[in-house]
Parts: C-alpha cells; sequence; structure tokens
C-alpha cells in the first residue's frame, strides 16, 4: 500500500492505491482539510502516515460507507449460485 499527497482546491488530499475485498487495485482520496499554504505541508505528510498506518491495520482493505442492504444484495448475487432453498 502507497499514498500520495495531492493539492486541490487549495486544499491537501491523502491519495491511497489499495486493494479492494477482491483483490483489485483501487484509489481513493481523502480529504485532509488542511489548506495547502505555506508551512502546512509537513502537517499534510504526518496526517497521510497516519491515514496510511491506519489503513495497514485493516490490512489495507478499503473501508465503504456501503449501506448493509446493498452489501448483502451484492453478497447475495455473488453467492446465489451455492445457496439451495431449505425445506
Amino acid at each position: 500500500m502507497s499514498g500520495s499527497l495531492q493539492t486541490k482546491k487549495n486544499m491537501y488530499y491523502a491519495v491511497l492505491s489499495l486493494k479492494d475485498e477482491s483483490g483489485k487495485n483501487k484509489t481513493k482520496w481523502v480529504a485532509l482539510k488542511i489548506p495547502a499554504v505555506k508551512g502546512n505541508k509537513r502537517k499534510a505528510e504526518a496526517e497521510l502516515k497516519r491515514i496510511l498506518a491506519e489503513s495497514e491495520a485493516q490490512n489495507g482493505l478499503i473501508v465503504t460507507d456501503k449501506l448493509f442492504c446493498d452489501y448483502l444484495s451484492e453478497w447475495l448475487e455473488n453467492h446465489r449460485r451455492n445457496i439451495t432453498q431449505g425445506s
């Protein structure tokens, strides 16, 4: 897993290169809410390191804000062939 800093609309963003649950490479932009002005780059770099460490603790998986019902629908579609109707 890796990450970098980017500026967008005069604010710092952490751009993370992660793998999702299926192993595909994904890019995630995280708003750091730190203005991109002189003297704030070190603060943004420290925040990037913190986010990377936190993500490593979660095994590098992307955490999404998916609703549980949407997750169950996707799970059912992916596992439908392995499920049989009970009696």
